[in-house]
């Protein structure tokens, strides 16, 4: 018998009833903008901005939601608001829709950052 492996687990994304929580850390003043990779059990978003005046949180949320498929009013962040380690909620109606996005959007950034 041979036994199959565990699914990989995603400790970056969490499904709840009614909304999608996401580790996240920010690399402000980066020269890529977007989803890069997942490391250290959070999802990496380059933003343009620095780290001034909420700048760069607004970057993130903005790049969140467009990559969600959701407005900006449905993020929140949780946890994080003056730091690079974040902790965003995404109120949806559907939460397995979103994460299904959120995990192939972060699979392409691992892709695109193994070819560079």
């Amino acid at each position: 018998m041979s036994a199959q492996a565990p699914p990989p687990t995603r400790r970056w994304l969490e499904r709840r009833i009614d909304a999608v929580t996401v580790r996240v850390r920010a690399k402000p003043g980066s020269s890529r903008r977007g989803i890069i990779r997942v490391a250290d059990d959070a999802l990496v978003i380059g933003l343009n901005s620095p780290p001034e005046k909420g700048r760069a949180n607004d970057e993130l949320i903005e790049i969140l939601a467009r990559s969600a498929g959701v407005p900006r009013s449905a993020l929140r962040i949780v946890r994080g608001a003056t730091g690079r380690d974040k902790l965003i909620a995404i109120s949806a109606s559907d939460p397995d829709g979103i994460s299904a996005r959120l995990i192939e959007l972060a699979g392409a950034g691992q892709k695109q950052r193994s070819l560079v």
